[in-house]
């Protein structure tokens, strides 16, 4: 594993690392403030989806330019590096939404590790059902024709991913509410009218491993 990924990966995540914790801390505490307000611009949804726009092409090009240029290790290092990026979209979701006066507790970062876990968990049970690793195809000519065609494969990737997800999550959502919803499940609807992304990952330990 730390042997198959270079070091350029490792201190990019590590520089990610250190700057979303920064910045959860310090979009933390204004939340926390009562008396905050956001920036007049904020008020326009079309401004904001420019910004996640924005954010989610610069991580897309630096992840697609880092993965074709230094290696990575595909079993477990690309699933971490991965949800190190993807909380920055969560950072900057929690800066436009409406939590002031709490803000998200710190257990999300729990919930978060445990659902990236979840991932290599269920990447190294494939790998075991099939007796050998099927490495994950990564790009390694960064051109205009390989971007717009890994676009066009991501699109009907995340429709297909949508839909599946839906046909197992949704039972096992409804049941979560009827069979342990005062033990567990409870907890995740905590946040009702003030919500974040980060609100996903806000639930009991047992909620998030199922």
């Amino acid at each position: 594993m730390f042997a198959n990924t270079h070091h350029v990966q490792w201190i990019s995540m590590g520089i990610a690392f250190l700057l979303n914790a920064v910045g959860f801390i310090q979009i933390n505490k204004l939340k926390r403030q009562k008396d905050h307000h956001l920036p007049k611009w904020t008020n326009s949804w079309t401004l904001k989806r420019y910004a996640y726009w924005v954010l989610m092409g610069m991580l897309l090009i630096c992840s697609t330019v880092l993965d074709a240029y230094f290696p990575i290790d595909t079993h477990v290092v690309l699933h971490i590096k991965s949800y190190v990026l993807a909380f920055s979209v969560c950072l900057l979701d929690l800066y436009f939404s409406d939590t002031r006066g709490t803000g998200v507790p710190w257990s999300v970062l729990k919930g978060m590790s445990i659902f990236c876990g979840g991932n290599i968990l269920r990447q190294y049970m494939i790998d075991c059902y099939q007796g050998y690793h099927a490495p994950m195809l990564i790009v390694q000519n960064v051109s205009i024709h390989t971007c717009m065609a890994e676009f066009v494969r991501l699109t009907f990737a995340l429709a297909g991913i949508a839909f599946f997800s839906d046909i197992i999550f949704s039972p096992v959502h409804r049941l979560s509410h009827y069979m342990y919803y005062q033990k567990n499940h409870k907890k995740h609807h905590e946040f009702t009218n003030k919500l974040t992304s980060l609100v996903l990952y806000y639930s009991a330990t047992v909620d998030d491993i199922l």
